[in-house]
Formats: structure tokens, sequence, C-alpha cells
């Protein structure tokens, strides 16, 4: 790599390959190129003009704007040369003395071609064939827009509708027109059904292209026209412009004008273009052309035709043999050498038409090329053959561009630029090119003409170098370049792209794969004093191997239009000033490697292909109705399917592979082959005409229709061994089955009808019936049956003898014919007879036999026993009883009818036989009641299941303790469900009454009699209420005060006496209130109630006097803020108090917010006994919106802490009492509703609170805790008991003002007491004594009751 000084050191930097798109001068004009244009131009670029213009500034212009112009890339258009009078675009006319000529509309290019990858835009618009009227089906990428750009392609629909309208294409031939219209409609759909751009832009080209290379003049006389000169330093119409001069930058020439050397020469009278232009006639391969089969051509002319078309014609075949051809130049081994011409491709011209060139290099023995195709740096001579990346598989290789060097700085470069040995812009951009290097090109023949024409081109790619820099990497770049050339020498490029050989490329354009650098472990050697041979032998060592092979370059997408005749291929570099190696070097240097192993250019035959078997298509179309008639369904539908997709392939707008169509010829054909002649329906007539003959229906038959139908059988016999014989005959013809088919139906016919008409015969069973039952048909014995039913059977059968004697006829007709009676006349006649004999039948069904009595007698005698009975139902239910009784009369009204049929002498055996059915039924009625009757309960019973069910009921648990009655009540719920059992059990068998039976009456006795004894057990379970255990815990209590008030110090003797005389009231009235409880609810409250009477009591007598309004004072929280100018709402003022109950609000004093400061409002209050105080409630004014508050602490302080307390501590428990007193009320007024536990808690709980309220020594923090505790538990019980917490209930927020301070039973002994500070001592004492009476008693009390439990 270079510094800025010039040296060289790749040893420090790591040599990178990077990827740009610069900016490249073409032509006159320079354009900028992205990546973005060359994805959304479909790939389609080219920089031919139509002429080239004479500035940089100056551009052409096309009334038609390429869509690709809009996206940033360049349709091609056609180079305007002189065309023929049959061919061309009106659109131009041509100048004097020329032929009328067609001028193809412009690309507005703005003279500037296209560095990135494109190709020509004819590609898209010419992929659809003329027979198809459907647009193209080809499937892309569904691509998402918001919205498709239709307007191009409206406009331009919109302006061949003009055109066509005002008969602008007169001229033009009707079969071009028609396509032109043809190719218009398809766009006119295109804008109604296109889903992507794409499909609209295909739709433009193909318009275009058909408007202005695919119209055709018609025939007529031509007229000379002036030739205006129209140069004036701008492009012509018409001819080569003469102002051409090469682009900066490239080796293309769009137009060598005047200075092309074929100027002057004659034309080839074989050949009608130029004689260089054409194919070198020494290469066949290049050469080939197809000879289409004649119109009339027959169906075996075009199969074959399409069978021996090659699938694609391989035009560059010669180059590939690179030895043999190298071998002809002469050149030394690790020597190059320049030459003009090598396999028939030729060195591009010089702008001046002088000859260009090339160089060949050979390879030494060991298969190191020269070191002139090598990166040779600097005068240190440092040859980098790990650089050098082509294919090494023959011993030459051409290169297309030498670098000027410090060995070749005499040579002129190709910008015509003076040497310098550092031209300023370093390793980037100091490569340039000897002028005189423009390429190499070929010309090859379109193998068909009349269709559009896919060419497929690859070749190896690779680079002698690369120069590294601080913005990249730097190769020689490849510049491919594809013309059509019509039958007028017109050159249209269709193709025109470049690359970078070491950049991995795969897009709509090409495909390349990158050569590489070699990963031998040396890649580089010092040429020793200008020994090239000891370099060559250096780098045939194994250490610089293996040698890098270069890469791929394939073109995609190469489309020559319709008409064209020739088509040449260019390659040359894309640009002359970066060619990658070192121009310090000492050495001759040479890029662009090209090799002609695996050089191939080939042309797709699919079009060809695609034309041939749409005319088999035809073909056989005619012939299809003829082929497929009579042959089998299966072959026939297995060989239309096959032409269905023969006609899918050849209708389609795409263009297939040759093979394709090759694969779809042979299997037509095949299926065409394999049609057999349709048999089935023979053979299936024959198959059911085997069966009819292979049966013998005639068993059984009349002798008469056997013999027709056996007639018929013989001759369906000689039908199937015609049929047969046809069947087996692979040869057989439609007709020969059809007339066969015909023959064997017409048997079929006759058998069946044979075999319709057959008769069956009488059987000898049926005839024999028959002959009996006729021979039976006489007048019955009426011996011993009654005078009545004789004469009624004789007056019947006189009715029936015509009938009977018709009847006995007609059997003996159908006897008399023997084995010809039919069965149809055997049935009839036995019809006749069967109806004669049911008649007489039912005559003898009148005589009546006389009955016999003594059954019947001795059955009734049975039954009439069994009614007299008597006492049957004495002690049976009522129900029962009925039921037997209503048997026994109906027994009795049988017997007497018995009676009467005995006595009647012409009682018949059917009226003796109804009247014993009558006699034994009733037996059985009288009998069942019998036993159904039910012995009925005792009106003892019933009376004793009557008071035993009512005593199942609740005892009464008057007097008894809790525990017990829990006990009861939870036995007594459990035994719920069977008590009313019980009771529903014995309320329906009472029901009953006299129906009730004594089973029902034992069995719901037994139920009443099992609850009854658990009723007992659980009775067992209640337990008597301790009033006496009270009672002494009341008279310990009493003693205990009593104690403590006799031993106190502070009070005087009336006191005491006062005080011992309230404890005996209390003691006595409790006494009485336990007597009169009858619960255990009842018995605790009054122990209760004495119990906190002691203790408060006590807490009077020894508590201080209570200052309210201090308490209230320092109760207040918070400030009331207000911003200054605002009036303060005395809402807020009242917030920041805490008021006990009876307290109200007399008035309020505001202060004046106009100033700003910590302020107070006076609240004056009214006490519970009348009083009036005043508290002072902070008020903070602020400023407004971002006025700073004063902190809180500044306010001074009111009596906070004062007052309220035991002691003269600062210990607050104000608090503390009001919830001491809220939680003993809840103990004495909800005991009934606390649980055992839940009143355990309660008394421990007020015990402690006791404790810390008595001990002077408390901090706030234990005094705030208890609060604490209390306030959660009342919240605990607070759901259950409906009473309200402390926390929740504003009185006890406050210090509880208890009847001692606010009520009228204050203590007058608290106000007298001095404050001596011996207080506590017995405040504690009277305290202690109380809370262990309360707790520990009735605790005590609870725990014996559980125990009981």
């Amino acid at each position: 790599m270079f510094d800025y000084k010039g040296s060289h050191d790749r040893s420090q930097v790591e040599k990178t390959i990077r990827y740009s798109i610069r900016k490249v001068s073409f032509g006159a004009a320079s354009v900028a190129v992205a990546a973005l244009f060359m994805f959304l131009g479909n790939g389609a670029v080219s920089a031919t003009e139509q002429g080239v213009p004479s500035t940089n500034e100056e551009t052409q212009s096309s009334p038609l704007k390429d869509p690709d112009v809009q996206n940033g890339t360049y349709g091609a258009t056609p180079v305007v040369s002189q065309l023929d009078g049959n061919s061309g675009s009106s659109e131009t006319t041509a100048p004097k003395g020329q032929e009328e000529t067609s001028t193809p509309t412009p690309t507005d290019v703005s003279g500037s071609s296209v560095a990135s990858s494109s190709v020509s835009a004819t590609e898209a618009g010419n992929k659809t064939d003329r027979s198809s009227s459907t647009p193209s089906t080809e499937e892309v990428e569904e691509k998402a827009r918001p919205t498709l750009d239709k307007k191009q392609l409206e406009d331009y629909v919109a302006e061949i509708d003009a055109k066509l309208a005002s008969g602008s294409y007169a001229t033009k031939t009707d079969e071009s027109v028609a396509t032109l219209k043809e190719n218009l409609e398809l766009a006119k759909l295109a804008l109604t059904t296109a889903q992507s751009q794409e499909e609209l832009t295909k739709a433009y080209r193909k318009l275009l292209m058909t408007a202005s290379s695919g119209l055709r003049n018609k025939p007529k006389a031509q007229v000379e026209s002036p030739k205006p000169d129209t140069t004036e330093g701008k492009a012509t119409v018409g001819k080569n412009a003469s102002n051409t001069e090469k682009a900066t930058g490239t080796n293309s020439i769009t137009n060598s004008g005047k200075h092309d050397p074929r100027n002057g020469q004659d034309i080839d009278r074989n050949n009608p273009f130029r004689t260089d232009a054409s194919t070198t006639n020494d290469d066949p391969y290049a050469n080939q052309t197809y000879e289409a089969p004649a119109e009339n051509a027959d169906l075996a002319t075009l199969t074959d035709k399409l069978k021996t078309l090659p699938n694609y014609i391989e035009n560059n075949k010669k180059v590939q043999d690179m030895n043999t051809l190298g071998d002809e130049k002469r050149v030394t081994a690790g020597r190059v050498a320049e030459i003009t011409e090598f396999g028939g491709w030729k060195a591009v011209n010089q702008e001046d038409g002088s000859a260009g060139k090339f160089a060949i290099a050979r390879a030494t023995d060991k298969g190191v090329f020269p070191v002139e195709t090598m990166n040779i740096l600097g005068g240190n001579a440092v040859a980098y053959i790990g650089e050098q990346s082509f294919d090494r598989n023959s011993k030459y290789m051409l290169f297309l561009s030498e670098v000027r060097t410090r060995a070749t700085k005499t040579k002129k470069s190709f910008d015509s630029a003076a040497w310098l040995d550092n031209d300023g812009t370093f390793a980037e951009h100091t490569s340039k090119a000897v002028k005189g290097y423009n390429g190499i090109e070929k010309t090859f023949k379109v193998y068909s003409s009349d269709k559009q024409t896919n060419v497929d081109l690859n070749f190896k790619t690779g680079f002698s170098g690369h120069l590294d820099h601080t913005s990249g990497s730097t190769r020689a770049k490849y510049k491919v370049e594809v013309f059509s050339i019509d039958s007028h020498n017109v050159e249209t490029k269709v193709y025109d792209t470049s690359f970078d050989p070491s950049v991995a490329t795969d897009n709509d354009v090409m495909k390349v794969t990158p050569a590489k650098d070699s990963t031998s472990k040396r890649s580089s050697f010092n040429i020793p004093k200008n020994n090239k041979e000891a370099a060559l032998e250096e780098f045939a060592k194994d250490v610089y191997k293996p040698y890098a092979t270069g890469g791929l370059f394939t073109a995609k997408n190469i489309i020559l239009p319709e008409g064209a005749r020739l088509y040449k291929v260019r390659i040359s570099t894309a640009d002359n000033g970066r060619l990658g190696l070192d121009y310090h070097s000492n050495y001759e240097a040479y890029a662009l490697p090209v090799t002609g192993l695996d050089f191939n250019i080939n042309q797709d035959t699919g079009a060809i292909a695609k034309k041939l078997l749409f005319r088999i298509y035809d073909k056989l179309k005619a012939t299809e109705t003829a082929d497929t008639d009579g042959k089998t369904t299966e072959t026939k539908a297995a060989y239309l399917a096959e032409l269905e997709k023969v006609k899918t392939l050849v209708t389609s707008t795409d263009v297939k592979k040759t093979a394709e169509y090759k694969e779809a010829l042979e299997s037509t054909l095949s299926k065409q082959l394999a049609l057999r002649v349709d048999k089935t329906g023979l053979i299936e007539s024959k198959t059911l005409l085997d069966g009819l003959v292979n049966e013998d229906p005639t068993p059984g038959k009349t002798q008469d229709t056997a013999t027709a139908y056996n007639a018929a059988k013989q001759e369906a016999i000689k039908a199937i061994e015609a049929a047969k014989t046809v069947i087996d005959n692979e040869n057989a013809t439609v007709a020969e089955v059809r007339d066969t088919l015909e023959t064997v139906n017409a048997a079929k016919a006759v058998l069946d009808d044979a075999k319709s008409k057959l008769v069956e015969a009488a059987t000898a069973d049926e005839k024999a019936k028959l002959k009996a039952d006729s021979e039976a048909l006489k007048k019955a014995d009426t011996r011993g049956k009654t005078p009545n039913s004789i004469d009624a059977y004789n007056t019947k059968f006189e009715a029936l003898k015509t009938q009977l004697e018709a009847a006995k006829t007609e059997a003996e007709k159908v006897l008399a014919k023997e084995n010809n009676a039919t069965k149809e006349e055997a049935k009839a006649a036995q019809a006749k007879v069967d109806a004669v004999k049911a008649e007489l039948d039912k005559a003898v069904a009148l005589l009546k036999d006389k009955g016999n009595t003594e059954g019947l007698e001795a059955a009734k005698n049975e039954l009439k026993t069994a009614t007299e009975a008597t006492n049957v139902t004495d002690g049976k239910t009522t129900e029962s009883a009925d039921k037997y009784n209503e048997a026994k009369t109906a027994a009795e009204a049988v017997v007497k009818e018995a009676e009467g049929v005995i006595a009647d002498v012409n009682s018949t055996t059917e009226d003796v036989a109804n009247a014993l059915k009558k006699v034994n039924a009733a037996k059985a009625v009288l009998d069942d009641a019998k036993s159904k009757l039910v012995e009925a309960a005792t009106a003892d019973e019933k009376a004793k299941l009557k008071a035993d069910s009512e005593a199942l009921k609740k005892a009464d648990t008057r007097g008894k303790t809790p525990n017990s009655i829990d006990a009861y009540n939870t036995k007594f719920e459990a035994l719920k469900t069977q008590l009313e059992a019980a009771k529903t059990e014995a309320e329906k068998v009472l029901a009953k009454e006299n129906n009730a039976t004594k089973e029902e009456a034992k069995a719901a006795q037994a139920k009443v009699d099992a609850v009854k004894a658990e009723l007992d057990k659980a009775a067992k379970l209640l337990k008597d209420l301790d009033r006496e255990a009270a009672k002494k815990e009341i008279a310990d209590a009493a003693k205990t005060a009593t104690d403590a008030i006799e031993t106190s110090t502070s009070l005087t003797p009336e006191q005491k006496t006062e005080e011992k005389v309230k404890v005996a009231k209390e003691a006595k009235d409790a006494t009485v209130a336990i007597d009169k409880a009858t619960t255990e609810a009842e018995l605790d409250k009054a122990l209760r109630t004495f119990l906190y009477q002691i203790d408060q009591d006590s807490l009077v007598y020894e508590r201080p006097s209570f200052d309210l309004e201090a308490f209230i004072q320092s109760s207040i929280t918070g400030v009331v803020t207000v911003e200054r100018g605002k009036a303060i709402r005395q809402a807020d003022v009242i917030a920041k108090l805490k008021l006990p109950e009876n307290v109200t609000v007399i008035s309020i004093d505001l202060p004046d917010t106009n100033t700003l400061g910590d302020k107070f409002a006076k609240v004056t209050l009214r006490l519970a006994d009348g009083k009036e105080i005043t508290v002072k409630v902070p008020v903070r004014v602020v400023a407004s919106q971002s006025g700073e508050s004063k902190p809180e602490t500044s306010l001074p302080d009111y009596g906070r802490n004062n007052g309220s307390t035991n002691t003269a501590a600062k210990v607050d428990k104000a608090k503390l009492e009001g919830a001491i007193r809220q939680l003993d009320e809840l103990i004495i007024r909800e005991s009934a509703k606390l649980d055992a536990e839940t009143a355990k808690e309660a008394n421990e709980l007020s015990a402690d609170a006791k404790k810390v309220f008595a001990n002077a020594d408390a901090s706030q923090a234990e005094v705030d805790v208890m609060v604490k505790r209390i306030e959660d538990f009342m919240a605990k019980v607070a759901p259950s008991t409906d009473h309200a917490t402390p926390a929740n209930d504003q009185a006890t927020q406050t210090p509880a003002v208890a009847p001692a301070t606010t009520q009228a039973n204050t203590r007058k002994v608290a106000k007298e007491l001095p404050n001596t500070g011996t207080v506590d001592s017995v405040v504690s004492m009277v305290v202690a004594a109380a809370s262990a009476l309360l707790g520990l008693g009735l605790a005590g009390r609870r725990r014996k009751e559980d125990e009981e439990a």
C-alpha cells in the first residue's frame, strides 16, 4: 500500500476489499449511480444513444419517457442507421436521398450511461410471443407498494389510440398494425389487472418496442430527400455523427462516425452487411442459422425438426481451444505479446479507426505466468503472485488492458495525459491504461431472426493484482456489451454492464462469482536485479501455491429483438484510470485477464421450439376427432390431457427451454400411439349375453314357451362366438367392433324377449291340492247338532250350491290340461275352490253342540260356599274390608247367573263354558281379596304413637350453663333430621285413621322411640348455672375493695364510710342480679358490671383532675395553609380539631390573610356541662403559587401535652384512658356476643392497658403502643359486635370524656386531693387489684366451665 510519501509497506496494514459506487463519466455527461437505481430499474440500462451529443451540456430528448429513466436507469434504444423501405417506424422522416426509414423513439438518457449493473430495456418488452393474446403470467415476487403509478402507461396508450384514430399508421403494413393493436389491448388490460409496478413497466416496454421498431412500411417508390446539415455539433438522425469521440474512462465507442474504416467499402453481395461487421466465415460455430419448415410441412416434418433442434446454439466454441490458438501466436513461454485477433475475437478499433490491440501471455512450463501479469510495486520490484487471480487450466491467457508504468511511460495513456512520477493521486487512481487497448469483440449470426432470441454468456474472470488504499481496494473492472444488428446494419445495444471481479453479485442483470487472492503461505517476491527468470523460478515453488484461480461472470437477460440478423459481444475495461496495478513499476503491466476456456456464448432455441410445437399442436388438433373416435376412454383422456398441456405450453407468454418442448412433444406422440380401439361396450355386451346363455330358465315352464326360448338361445351363442373373434383381434377396426356390438345387442334383445315370454307351469302339488279341495266341496254331517242350528246350516248350503258347482267345473278344466296347465290357471281355479270352501266352513259354524253342565255345577257350589263364610273382616282395615265385600257381592251375582244356565236345558256348550269361566274368575277375585285383608292398628297403639311423637321437642335450657347448652344444641341439631323424619312418619300413620295398619304403627313407633332415646341422652348434657361461685367472686371483690378503702391514706373517715356503703350496695345489687339470671350471659353481665364498677370507683377516687381544654388544645394536628388574600374555610379549621362527644363549636375567629406568616384561628367551644373554652388552631398564610411556607415547628406551643396526664411528666394518657373505657364497655355490653377466646383476650388486654395507665414511669411510646393494641382489637371484633373502634369513632380518637369527668357523677374527692405525688401508688394498687379481680376472676370461671364441658 502507498503511504503519503509514496513508499510501500503492505505488512503494516491489513488488505481489505471494499465495494463502492462511484461517479463515472460516459459520453459527454456523468451520472451518479446508486444501488437503488440498479434494483428499481428492473436491471435494465443501455448506454447506446440515438446520436452522440457534442458537448457535456447538450442532451437528447424523447417524446416517450421510459420508466427506467425515472427510476435512475436507462432503457436501450437502437442506434439509428439506414433502414430499407420495409422496416422501421414512421416516427421520423428520413433525409433527402435516402429511403424512408423508421427512427425508433429514443430514450432520454441525458447523454449518460451507467457503470453499475444494467441490461437493455428491450428484454422486458419482447418476452411476449405474437401468437399469444394473453398477458404474461410469469411469476414474480410480489412487492408491497402503496399505489401503482399508471400515468406513464395511460399517457402512452392514449397517444397510440390517437394515432390509430387519426390514420398515422396508414403507411404501415396491416400485419404490423394488427400486432400494435394487439399489444395496445394488452397494455389496456394491464392497466386494470396489474398487481405490481413491474407488470405496468413490462406492458409499457412491449408497447413501446412495437410502436418504435415493430411497424413495417408498405412497399412504395423511393423518394429522394435533401440531406440537411443537422450536425452543428449535435447528434444526427439517419446517419452516423461525425463528431463522435470516445467516452472518457471507457473503451466503448458508441458511434465511430466518418472515421469508421468500413466507410467506402463494397457491400458483400452474399452478405448485406459491411464486410468487417460480418462473422468470420472460417468459424462455423459463429455462423449457424435456422431454416424453418415450409408452411405446408406435414406433421412428420415438423416433429422431426423439433426433435433434431439443438437445445441451444454454441457460438463461441472456437476460442475455447486456447492452447491450439495460442500456439499459433508463437509466444515465448513466460512472455507477453501484443495481438489484434484470437479465435475470431478482434481488438476493438481506436477512435480514429485504426486497429486496436490486446495481449496474450504464456505461462512457463511450470505453470507460472509472466511477471508482467502480476502487480509489481515500485523500485523494489516486489511482485505479488498472491494477488494474481485467474484460471490456469490453459498455458495461455488474454489480457485486454496494459497499464502505463515507468517502463512504458513513453507510451500514450488512454486520456493522452503526460507522464508524472507522482501525480498526487497515489494508489487510488494512478493506474492508467495505455492507449489502443479498447477491448475485444466478435460478431455472430442470429440463429433465427424472426423471433426474440435469448443469449447466454459466461466467462472466467480475474485480476492481475489490486491497489489497496485508505478508501478501499482497486481492481480492473470488466465492461460487457452486446449489440443486435439488423439487416440494415443498424446496431442496437441490448446489454451493457460493468462489474468488479472481486465482488460477489447476483441480480437480474448478472451473477458474479468473485475472484479471490491466493491462500498460499507466501504471496510476494523481490525480483533480483531485473532477473525475471529468477522470479518465475521462485514463483514455481510450492510455498506460493495454491495459485488463485479467478472467478466467473454469467450474464442474465440478454435478449436479441425480433429482426436481428447478427449480434456482437464486446468485452473491455470499465475504467481505464483504475486498473489496480502500480504505475511505479519498472516492468510492463497487463490487466483484465480473459480465457477462452469455458467461455460460452449460446443462443437459446426455446422460441423456435415453441413455434414448432405450436404448429405440431395445430396439426394434431385438426385430426383430433378422427384420431380419438372409437378409442378407449382411458387412452383418449390421456391423449387429450396431453394435448391440453401442449396448448397451455404454446399459448403461454413464457418461453421455456427447448428440452421442455421436446419432452412435451414426445409425451404427446406417445399418448397418440397409445390410443386403442374401445372394445369396452362389446366386451360388456358379450359378458351380459354370456350370462344369459349360461342359465336355463325353462324348467317349470310350459313346453311351447321353453321351445321358443331355446331357439333364441342358439342364435345368441352364435353372436357370442363372433364377438369373441373380434375382441381377440388386435387389429380389429372401429367399424368391425361396432357391427359386432350391434349383432350381440340384437341377439341379447331376442333372447331377453323369449325369456320374458316363458310361462310358469302348474306344479304337481298344486294340481293335487286343486283336485282334493274341489272334491271336498260337499254337505256337512249334522248328527248331534241342535235342530235350530241344522235348519240354519241347510238354508246357507242351498244359497251356495250354484257357486260350488262352478268352482268344481273350473278345477276339472285345469286338471284336464295336465302338463299344459299354467300356474296362473291353477291359481285361479284354486282361488274359486277356496272361496266356496270358506263359505261352506261358515255354514258349518252355524251347527251347535249341546252343552254339559256337570263341571259348572261343581264350580258354582264351591263359590257359593265361599260367599257364605262369616266374621271374615273383623279387626281388618276399612279399605281391605271394603274390597273383600265388593268381591263377595260380585261372586254372589255370578252364582245366581250360573244357576240360570244350569237350569236352562237349551244351553249350548259355549253358554256352559262362559258361565264356568265367570264362576272361576269370581272365585279367584274373592280369594285374592280375602288374602289381602290387613290387620288394623289398635286405638291404644295410635294413641301412644301420637303422645310419643308430640313429645319430641327441644328441652328447656333456662338456668343451664352456656357450654352445656352449646353441647345440647349441637346434639339436638344433629338429631333434627331424624326427629323430623320420625314425627312425619307418625303423622302419616295417624292421618290414615282406621286404615292405619298394625305394621305401619309399629314401624313409626320404633322411629319415635329411637329419637326419644337420643334426645334423653342429649338432655343429660345440660348443666345448671354455678351461681354460688359467682356470688363468691362478688363477695371476694367487695372485700378487696373495702379493704383498699379502709387502708387508703387519702380518704377521710366520712369518705371511707360513704365508699364502703356504696360497695356494699353494688355487691347486694349484683347478688340479686345473679339470682335472677337464667343464662350464663346474664350471670356474667351481673358479675362483670359489679367488677367494672368497683374498678372504676377505684380509678376515680385516685385519678388526678382532668383538664379537657388542655387536652383539646394538645390534640390539634397540622396547620391550616391558605394563600395570601384568600378566605379561610371554617371546615378546614374544624377539621384540625378532635372534639369529644357533647362538645360543640360556638364561633370561629379567623385571622387576616393579607399578610404572610403564621397565625391562629380562635375557636370557642361549649362543653357538655355548659362551660365554654377557647382553643387556637394554627394558620399559615403563604405567598400565591410560589411562596414558601415556614416550618411547622416555628408555631408556638399552646398547651400541647398539657394536662390529661397522671403525673407532671409530658406523657399524654388521655387517649389510653378513653380506649380503656371503650374496651370495658365492650366487655360488659357485648359479652353475650363474644366467644370464650375473644372474651379472654379482651379481659387480658384491659388488664394490660390499666397497668400501663397506672404506671407513672410509662413512656409515651408504651402508651401509644397500648392504644394501638386496643384499637386493633376493637377493629377486629367490630364486625361481630357492631361496635365502633377507637380508630373509627371520633369520640374514641380523643380522650374518652367519661362520666367521671364530664357527667354529674364526677367524684368531688378527686378535686379535693392535693397533687402530692402519693396518688400514683394508691392508684396503682387499686387498679391492679380491680384488674386482677375483673380479669383473673372471669378467666377462672371460664376455665371451670370449659373443664365441665
